[in-house]
């Protein structure tokens, strides 16, 4: 069962709107934020707790306190790609700045080799902030939309690794920008 955080107010600072809940396309499982900056997997069929990702580490401590929330998930490629977008309010001493948020934009590849998601990709600042995410499920491209009016185009690009023979390093790239 997903565990509710019943601090959740307390710990967002922002104005934020309801927290996402996904459905992973390949395996039926419900995908949410448990705990700040984890994702929790759920079966629903079995009522179970399956599987966790941490998406963003929380720093608290004397001199740095810096609380991550998961603002945006998203699915790609049939479910072989997880994207997130992690938001946080601090500066580089640990000091809130009212109206500064701090967002990620990450690509997580599905091993079959390990079953996790792994981290392929991670843009800091992609908009001022990420206030929508969307994937094709055909070109397999993800488009977020930004507060600044900006929306931008992202696509998986594959490269081949000199040193080793039949190894491809995959990531992604924003492919283009534009205005709405």
């Amino acid at each position: 069962m997903i565990v509710p955080n019943p601090h959740r107010e307390n710990y967002v600072k922002e104005k934020m709107e309801h927290a996402p809940i996904v459905v992973d396309p390949r395996t039926g499982n419900t995908v949410a934020e448990g705990s700040p900056g984890v994702l929790q997997f759920y079966n629903p069929v079995s009522d179970k707790h399956v599987n966790s990702l941490l998406v963003a580490k929380n720093y608290l401590d004397d001199h740095t306190s810096c609380i991550a929330t998961i603002s945006q998930i998203c699915f790609a490629y049939n479910g072989n790609w997880l994207v997130t977008v992690d938001v946080r309010s601090f500066d580089k001493f640990g000091r809130d700045k009212k109206g500064e948020i701090y967002s990620s934009i990450k690509f997580w590849r599905y091993s079959d080799i390990t079953q996790e998601f792994e981290l392929a990709t991670q843009v800091t600042a992609p908009h001022d902030r990420v206030t929508s995410i969307s994937s094709c499920a055909t070109s397999g491209r993800v488009v977020t939309t930004g507060s600044e009016g900006k929306f931008a185009i992202w696509e998986k690009i594959s490269l081949a690794h000199a040193e080793e023979e039949n190894y491809i390093d995959e990531s992604w790239r924003c492919r283009s920008v534009g205005y709405y």
